[in-house]
């Protein structure tokens, strides 16, 4: 089986657990297409969502830390 021995939902969050196996074949994969592992299953996340709306596009995303390393002292700081 490609997916392991637990899949735990709730409201927020999914969690799924894979073998050792699927983890390489997808590090594998997204190697060789020059994407990282990440990219990928946003790709995925974004097919899923797709598929189970009615709409013809979905937009999700991440919030990433956009301060340069040159501020000092900005991992003590707070908002943006």
């Amino acid at each position: 089986s490609l997916i392991g021995k637990s899949i735990e939902i709730n409201a927020s969050r999914i969690k799924i657990v894979v073998s050792d196996r699927v983890k390489l074949k997808l590090t594998e994969v997204c190697k060789s297409a020059h994407i990282t592992v990440n990219n990928m299953l946003q790709t995925i996340w974004a097919l899923v969502l797709l598929q189970n709306t009615s709409g013809n596009e979905v937009v999700f995303g991440s919030t990433v830390f956009g301060r340069p390393p040159q501020v000092s002292s900005s991992e003590k700081m707070i908002g943006i």
